[in-house]
């Protein structure tokens, strides 16, 4: 029998995606929010979640695509899941798009070396912009759970050309893509610093030494967002205080040292790992000690001049030791 009670509890307001999609539509460039009032499609607007390769961010990225009906596209990731972002994070990354958006809208390339991406050759423009073009038709009439499974995919795609273009495997099949490991939820709940769900999960069985396919543990997420706490939970339940992640040979102290976060929190942290065995002489791929990650472009940043110090103490009393 119809029960019109069902209709009232179906209504529960904008999802996440939504809410992101309205804040883009509204701080688009006012010449594509003109076209998109004329044509409908004149650009479309994706959001999804994605396990991101990055050490410096989160476990899970919330990516926004912008598709033009031209074939051009925009796309942006904000370092938290979707539920977790705010419309003043949106406006930021709209702001940083803003030059990129003109020129989509405009059928025309967008500017190079955007948010700190390598320079492209002439023949390597010609490609990223074949490959864009491709990938903005291919998908802008898919669905929205459609686009985001294509893009899933396409970014194991890309990982697997650069791995071949960088160290070229033997000849074999190409494996099938990888779905996102459901162990990552033990990544994302240290990226938060809930204490609770980082025990649950390690009482369900994921080892407390568990990586990603980047080698990050949640030793190396705890400390790089300054999460003393759950640091010190994964510390106590017999985490390796120095396991190395395949980016750039970094333990959990070198992650730290180059976090972008709450330098007084890392500190916390940093002296945590020391305590319980992490190595301050340990180098990374670049032949660097943890202080000497502790910089931006070459220069220390003030609020991290005293986690500085404290790491290079502890490597000068670590050698003095003959650790």
């Amino acid at each position: 029998m119809f029960d019109p009670s069902r209709l009232t509890k179906k209504s529960s307001g904008p999802t996440p995606a939504q809410k992101i999609v309205a804040w883009c539509k509204e701080l688009l460039p006012a010449e594509i929010a003109a076209a998109l009032r004329d044509k409908a499609d004149h650009v479309m607007i994706n959001v999804r979640e994605v396990q991101c390769g990055d050490p410096n961010c989160a476990p899970i990225d919330t990516v926004i695509a912008l598709l033009f009906a031209n074939g051009r596209r925009a796309m942006t990731g904000l370092p938290m899941e979707m539920k977790d972002v705010t419309e003043a994070e949106v406006a930021r990354a709209m702001a940083e798009l803003d030059e990129e958006l003109r020129a989509c809208h405009r059928d025309e390339a967008p500017p190079p070396q955007l948010h700190g991406a390598p320079p492209l050759s002439a023949a390597a423009r010609d490609a990223y912009e074949n490959i864009a073009t491709s990938i903005g038709y291919a998908i802008q009439r898919l669905s929205q759970d459609d686009v985001a499974a294509v893009c899933a995919h396409a970014m194991e795609l890309l990982e697997r050309v650069e791995e071949s273009a960088l160290r070229p495997p033997p000849r074999a099949a190409a494996a099938p893509p990888r779905a996102i490991d459901p162990k990552t939820k033990i990544l994302a709940a240290a990226q938060k610093n809930d204490v609770d769900a980082v025990a649950r999960f390690l009482g369900e069985g994921i080892d407390v030494d568990y990586a990603n396919s980047l080698g990050q543990t949640p030793l190396h997420i705890a400390v790089m967002w300054g999460n003393l706490e759950v640091a010190t939970l994964l510390l106590d339940e017999g985490a390796d205080p120095n396991p190395v992640n395949q980016l750039s040979g970094a333990t959990p102290l070198h992650v730290l040292a180059a976090s972008n976060k709450d330098a007084a929190r890392r500190l916390q942290c940093a002296a945590l790992l020391v305590d319980r065995g992490g190595d301050p002489l340990r180098l990374n791929a670049d032949g660097h000690a943890p202080h000497q990650a502790v910089q931006v472009d070459g220069v220390v940043p003030p609020d991290a001049e005293a986690l500085r110090d404290f790491l290079e103490a502890a490597a000068q009393k670590a050698s003095a030791s003959g650790l």
